[in-house]
C-alpha cells in the first residue's frame, strides 16, 4: 500500500498536488529572483513530442539561445523556462531586451510559438498548472524534473558594491607630449 504524501514525509513527484505547489513556489521564486520586466507565457506547438526525443529537443532550443547571445548581447536578457506537457512545451519567457517578434523568429523551428503577457502575480499558479500538465505517464530515468524542463536563466553580470563610505581615489590620467 502506497504511503499518502504528508508535511511529514513528501513523495516529490509533480503528479502529486501538494509537491507540485511546493516545487511551483520553489521556481516561480527562481524566475522572479532574475527580477523579470517583460514576462510572458509561451507555448511551443508541434504535432507530438516524445519524451524519449525530448532530451535532443533540450539541446536545440539551448543552442538557439546560445547561438543568440553570442550574435546580439540584448540576448543576454533573455531567460526562458519550459515544461514538456505531450503536445507542446508550455512555460514562460523573459523577453528582457528583445521583441516577441525575434522571440518568434528563433524558436518558429521548434514548432507554431504563442506568447501572451503575463503579470508577477499569477507566475506560481502557471508554474502549478504547467508542472501537473507535464507529468509523465511513464518512469523518467533522468533525474525527477529536468527531463520534462527546459531552463535557461538570463545571464547575470557580477555587480560589485559599492558603499557609500567608500572613498575612490581617482589617480590623475598621464599626459603625453
Amino acid at each position: 500500500m502506497a504511503r499518502r504524501c504528508c508535511s511529514a514525509r513528501r513523495c516529490g513527484s509533480i503528479a502529486c498536488a501538494g509537491c507540485a505547489w511546493r516545487y511551483s513556489l520553489h521556481i516561480s521564486r527562481r524566475i522572479q529572483a532574475v527580477h523579470p520586466r517583460r514576462l510572458h507565457t509561451v507555448a511551443i506547438g508541434r504535432s507530438t513530442y516524445d519524451p524519449s526525443e525530448f532530451r535532443q529537443k533540450r539541446k536545440s532550443i539551448h543552442n538557439s539561445v546560445a547561438y543568440q547571445r553570442r550574435r546580439c548581447s540584448w540576448w543576454n536578457d533573455f531567460g526562458l523556462w519550459l515544461w514538456l506537457t505531450g503536445d507542446r512545451l508550455v512555460g514562460f519567457a523573459e523577453f528582457g531586451s528583445i521583441t516577441p517578434e525575434e522571440f518568434e523568429c528563433t524558436f518558429q523551428r521548434h514548432g507554431a510559438v504563442s506568447a501572451c503577457p503575463i503579470d508577477i502575480p499569477f507566475v506560481r499558479v502557471e508554474v502549478y498548472r504547467a508542472a501537473l500538465m507535464s507529468s509523465p505517464p511513464i518512469a523518467v530515468e533522468h533525474g525527477r524534473y529536468q527531463a520534462l524542463r527546459i531552463a535557461i536563466e538570463p545571464v547575470a553580470l557580477p555587480v560589485l558594491p559599492i558603499s557609500s563610505d567608500t572613498e575612490r581615489v581617482v589617480q590623475p590620467m598621464p599626459v603625453l607630449l
